[in-house]
């Protein structure tokens, strides 16, 4: 996360921020050469500990140890950072939201909050959020006063659940809690660390994983016990977290019993009329079998047992070749073109206008260029720089060589493109041996910021543009 001109001890500093599993906070000069650090702090409470991934039996999702997994997020106005950390003591495990000075790396009045919560079943049982089970895995989204935090599973272990809870912004109470399938299980809130979509008018947009579904009715609010809202993506009210629209499409059962799951990536929020007449204001998202989904978000279509009632459905390329496990990063946006790559293909650029809104026969999008290189999973999110002078670039990370076990692993590779041309790279970190960057990290993506891009790796942050 990057931070303009932050004063840090009377002096202003560009800033760039770096969470760890480790439970540490870090506060770079994001102009300094040699990464300068102006605070740094560890968010292990005392006689604790980070939690062992061990405790997680036959999960690999995380290496070593978690702590802070999902991205935090900053107020720009108040100065504070938002983060979630997991930590153990004993045989007990705990998750906390700190809010974190980013002057000075102290935590705020209130800091930090214990995150508990219970919603009751239609049985009248109750259930709880459970710490150890429950990973904190999409980013942070700070909307309408209040922090909104998501959590999905371990490699699918144990009894988890979706939640998602909104925290006051300055006091840290707790305001508001949803549990995705309270009647049923799972429907974890996934999306490869992408946070809730916010739109300017309030609504905040997400999707969900495998797991109960039982809303089939045509209004809301449900009928009890029709509100499990698996495999799904969903409109929610910021302050409430409230369902107030939903998609869920006509598979959804056979989808959900093969893991097939809605929220493997991340959704995205397309500016204002820029569908067509009859669905200006789109929503888009991407799944693991490599479909695209375009939604109405003032209508998504809710549930039919015999037809898909959403804008389009498209097939993206590659997607029989990546057999359910293809959509794993979130889609960007620019002047008129959307950018992604699924785990077995070429980044993609797809105009609205004759590319997605005109597939051809086999249901595909058509792009107006694509890249040379093939990324394989997890797949790149995109980054997007431009200014008014000059072009825009996309910026993508390669992070194929991700460790699957300790001690494996390789380099990430940053690479750039011209948004009308990705046929063309102009620059791969790959193509000269003093711009490796750190070892990868799956769904990290590059910030861009003031000439210079900077990529997270494991146990490095790499910085590029510093010098000529």
């Amino acid at each position: 996360m990057y931070v303009a001109g932050l004063s840090v001890g009377g002096i202003h500093h560009n800033t760039i921020v770096v969470a760890t599993q480790h439970n540490s906070i870090y506060a770079f000069d994001a102009d300094s050469s040699g990464c300068a650090i102006l605070w740094q702090v560890n968010l292990v409470g005392a006689g604790e500990t980070t939690i062992p991934a061990a405790d997680i039996a036959n999960c690999y999702d995380i290496l070593g140890e978690f702590g802070v997994t999902g991205t935090p997020v900053i107020d720009p106005a108040s100065l504070t950072l938002y983060v979630v950390a997991a930590s153990k003591g004993g045989t007990n495990y705990f998750q906390r939201l700190h809010a974190i000075d980013l002057t000075t790396g102290a935590e705020r009045s209130g800091s930090p909050a214990t995150i508990n919560a219970t919603v009751t079943q239609y049985s009248g049982a109750t259930i709880s959020f459970n710490a150890l089970l429950q990973n904190q895995r999409p980013a942070l989204a700070l909307t309408n006063g209040g922090v909104v935090v998501g959590w999905s599973g371990h490699c699918d272990k144990g009894q988890y659940w979706g939640w998602l809870m909104r925290y006051d912004a300055t006091s840290l109470a707790q305001t508001a809690v949803f549990n995705v399938a309270p009647n049923g299980n799972y429907g974890g809130i996934w999306m490869s660390g992408g946070a809730p979509a916010a739109h300017n008018s309030g609504a905040l947009f997400l999707s969900t994983g495998n797991g109960s579904f039982d809303d089939t009715v045509s209004s809301l609010p449900p009928i009890l016990p029709n509100n499990d809202f698996s495999m799904s993506f969903l409109s929610l009210n910021p302050t409430s977290l409230a369902v107030q629209d939903f998609y869920t499409p006509s598979s959804e059962a056979t989808w959900s019993t093969s893991d097939l799951d809605i929220s493997s990536g991340g959704v995205t929020v397309l500016p204002d009329g820029r569908g067509p007449s009859a669905h200006p204001n789109l929503l888009v998202g991407g799944d693991k079998q490599g479909n695209l989904w375009l939604l109405d978000r003032s209508s998504l279509g809710r549930f039919s047992a015999t037809t898909n009632n959403v804008v389009q459905m498209l097939t993206l390329p590659g997607s029989s070749i990546c057999t359910g496990e293809c959509m794993y990063s979130t889609p960007a946006y620019y002047a008129g073109s959307v950018y992604l790559a699924n785990s077995v293909s070429q980044l993609l650029e797809l105009p609205l206008t004759g590319g997605i809104f005109s597939a051809n026969a086999q249901n595909m999008p058509v792009a107006s260029s694509t890249s040379t290189e093939t990324y394989q999973f997890p797949g790149p999110t995109p980054s997007i720089s431009a200014a008014p002078s000059s072009g825009a670039l996309i910026w993508v990370l390669d992070t194929s060589a991700y460790a699957t076990s300790l001690g494996s692993g390789g380099p990430a590779v940053l690479r750039a493109y011209g948004v009308t041309n990705l046929n063309s790279t102009l620059y791969s970190s790959d193509s000269l041996s003093n711009h490796t960057a750190g070892n990868a990290v799956k769904f990290s993506v590059p910030v861009v910021a003031n000439g210079h891009v900077y990529v997270g790796g494991t146990r490095q942050l790499t910085v590029y543009g510093l010098s000529p």
